[in-house]
């Protein structure tokens, strides 16, 4: 049988940043505490005009065909 590669969408505690990671290169041991895994990374709250960082995003919610987070 096959295995499907996937993602993992995650959040930071404090941090209004969603992350995607790819599961397969996570897993990889010449991956272990880098960045390599991690495709992207996107803002979901804007800054306070003094620059701090706002928002926490603990939650994701998937569509039913879980193609849109």
């Amino acid at each position: 049988m096959a295995r499907r590669s996937g993602f993992i969408l995650a959040t930071g505690r404090r941090d209004p940043r969603v992350y995607a990671i790819d599961f397969d290169a996570a897993l990889k041991p010449q991956n272990n505490n880098t960045p390599n895994a991690v495709v992207s990374r996107s803002k979901v709250l804007p800054d306070r005009l003094d620059g701090t960082l706002i928002g926490d995003p603990a939650n994701i919610v998937l569509s039913e065909d879980s193609r849109t987070a």
